[in-house]
């Protein structure tokens, strides 16, 4: 993680964060200490909690009380369920999509998977979570 500078400081937290947690650099059920991310972050504690509570509200970290924050696992049974769910909604969503796409569409949709195919050899960093999305 880098330091931070400017902007949102929860914000830039948050992201720094979140990417160190698809990336893999934060494993399922490793601790999140707010005073290591104080150190390698350069900010202090207030933007630090407030981005814990973000993942936490996305699911990345789990909080009990009186316990140190840690990176949320995964259940399989729930991801085999989610891909389910997404597949009977997905593809007939994308047909439909595909059915009413513009040439700039269809453009935007492959520039999107040829910048997420370039780095789809390294699944573990930022860059790929974020070309991810950006295709999705």
């Amino acid at each position: 993680m880098e330091t931070i500078q400017g902007g949102s400081l929860t914000d830039a937290a948050a992201t720094q964060l979140r990417n160190a947690i698809l990336g893999g650099e934060l494993q399922p059920g490793q601790q999140v200490r707010v005073r290591d991310l104080q150190d390698r972050m350069g900010v202090s504690h207030i933007p630090i909690r407030e981005a814990i509570r973000q993942l936490e509200a996305e699911g990345l970290i789990v909080t009990s009380p009186r316990r140190t924050p840690v990176v949320a696992g995964v259940d399989l049974d729930d991801l085999a369920a989610i891909y389910e769910l997404r597949r009977m909604i997905e593809l007939p969503t994308v047909r439909r999509a595909r059915e009413r796409a513009t040439d700039a569409d269809v453009r935007a949709v492959r520039e999107a998977f040829a910048a997420f195919e370039a780095v789809a050899m390294d699944p573990q960093t930022a860059e790929f979570s974020n070309r991810h999305i950006e295709f999705h």
